[in-house]
């Protein structure tokens, strides 16, 4: 039987409650699951180790690969070193099929069968890259010309949200001290 994972830093979970928007543009709050285990590590975001409460996952599955994309150089490292979660997983008895690849959805709650505690989800995630799980793709692999277009996305979504003219916001300081190069950019502009 496959297993769906949910990966959270909340401890205790039994059961999950729908409270994730759909992507599909419609206002459905459902449980998202996935089936690759490497992809669920990602979700284990802590808001105040990363000054956003909102994830910011730059990864996908692809061919069943999970790749995760860095932006920024060492961004695997600045989101998940020294943070601590839990992958909880659920028998897939049927479960709605996403959109995304490996991806499931529940309108209802999901009770959790079990619990994986993951005391450094950083280490963890180099273990699945080491185990031929998860692909990195790493800024500093990235030729100039990647980097340059990622700094030019990141101003065009600074000048998008306007951030410059709230810097105090949770939004722009996330972006301010992960996305340096282009924040000072923005300003430059």
């Amino acid at each position: 039987m496959e297993f769906l994972y949910h990966g959270s830093i909340v401890p205790n979970l039994t059961c999950l409650k729908p409270v994730s928007k759909l992507h599909n543009g419609l206002s459905d709050a459902v449980v998202y699951l996935t089936a690759n285990r490497a992809y669920a590590l990602f979700y284990i975001w802590d808001a105040n180790h990363n000054i956003r409460t909102n994830k910011w996952v730059t990864c996908a599955i692809k061919n069943g690969v999970c790749t995760y994309y860095e932006q920024f150089p060492d961004q695997l490292k600045a989101f998940y070193d020294g943070v601590k979660g839990y992958l909880y997983s659920v028998e897939n008895r049927g479960f709605e099929k996403a959109a995304e690849e490996d991806m499931y959805v529940s309108k209802s709650a999901v009770s959790m069968e079990k619990c994986e505690i993951i005391d450094h989800v950083y280490e963890e995630i180099l273990r699945m890259e080491s185990a031929g799980k998860l692909e990195i793709l790493r800024y500093q692999s990235l030729s100039t010309e990647e980097q340059n277009r990622i700094v030019d996305m990141m101003v065009e979504y600074i000048e998008k949200k306007h951030l410059l003219l709230s810097p105090s916001s949770e939004e722009a300081i996330f972006i301010s001290t992960y996305y340096k190069e282009a924040w000072e950019k923005a300003n430059r502009l």
